[in-house]
């Protein structure tokens, strides 16, 4: 049964122009010296570099190069963060380095990102999680990998909202075990969590997906003052046996039980509700279809996948303001 309440929203529109720009990389060592890349003595030299870059509006590219520096062309404007990797024959990361580049729309752009040595033995490890996109209104991923000893190594994440997914990564992690914590905001709620144990294999890369079929919503708030309106599609009725009317339950969010607001006056798919049927408070709300023999539906509440906006919602009430 989905859920109809009415929330008046204005979604400002507009433009704006972000110019293209071309964007060279200069990519020097530690100690600033412009000469041909060279690994500390007894490392392995690298064969190619992957240069990716994620910038304004999930803006992104990546590219495989046998030497540097690079030039990328066609990024728009604004600040990237361009990332490093020098992989060696055997395809494992022996150079890395990161540094932020502002791409000017009026003419070429620089970015100077010093490579470090990765550390002996180092792997890298991704994570690729979803979830249903609908339902998530400020999707925020986190994921750590935490060993049995000493701190845990948390994996910078890049977000898809509208498709639902994100790719968390470490380019280089100490081998060996793990517990992979991996948990799903919406805004400032938990709304999914998972943990397993991972490996992470010495200079290779290893990977884990995550697929969060369900999440709990924490809804959107809708600030209301008394009385209100909770409205519904009419639920699916028998012939033998019609809907005589709804029951309207509410749970108010720091409690656990359903308190019963009272039964609709036949089958009729609204209800008002008013301050003395409420305290001030927040609100989750339920309707249950009764037929005329006495047989009660299951609930169906403002946080199902059926409510209207997707997202669920609760009802914030405040008096005082």
């Amino acid at each position: 049964m989905g859920w109809a309440l009415l929330v008046a929203m204005t979604f400002g529109a507009g433009s704006c122009e972000n110019p293209a720009a071309g964007l060279p990389l200069s990519v020097v060592r530690e100690d600033g010296d412009h000469a041909a890349l060279s690994t500390h003595a007894g490392e392995s030299e690298p064969v190619e570099y992957r240069v990716t870059g994620s910038g304004p509006g999930g803006a992104s590219f990546s590219r495989v190069e046998a030497d540097l520096p690079v030039d990328v062309s066609g990024l728009v404007a604004g600040e990237w963060i361009v990332r490093v990797e020098g992989v060696d024959e055997a395809g494992a990361v022996v150079l890395e380095g990161e540094a932020a580049a502002l791409v000017a729309p009026d003419g070429a752009s620089a970015v100077s990102i010093a490579l470090s040595p990765v550390a002996p033995g180092a792997g890298s490890f991704l994570l690729e999680m979803s979830w249903p996109h609908a339902l998530v209104a400020e999707p925020g991923p986190v994921a750590f990998l935490q060993p049995d000893e000493g701190d845990a190594v948390e994996l910078d994440c890049t977000v898809e909202p509208s498709d639902g997914s994100a790719a968390c990564a470490v380019a280089s992690a100490a081998p060996g075990p793990y517990r992979l914590e991996a948990r799903l905001l919406d805004g400032d709620e938990v709304v999914a969590g998972r943990a397993e144990l991972v490996s992470v294999v010495a200079g290779g890369e290893t990977g884990r997906q995550i697929d969060f079929d369900r999440v709990n919503k924490p809804g959107m708030c809708i600030p209301v003052t008394v009385p209100f309106t909770v409205a519904w599609d009419p639920a699916p009725s028998e012939s033998g046996d019609p809907i005589a009317f709804y029951r309207v339950r509410a749970l108010r969010r720091d409690t656990y039980t359903w308190v019963r607001l009272g039964d609709t006056d036949g089958p009729v798919t609204s209800f008002e509700v008013t301050g003395e049927m409420l305290e001030p408070g927040s609100y989750d709300f339920a309707v249950a279809a009764v037929t005329e023999s006495g047989l009660e539906s299951e609930h169906h509440t403002s946080l199902d996948d059926t409510a209207d906006p997707e997202t669920g919602w609760f009802v914030e009430w405040d008096p005082e303001q």
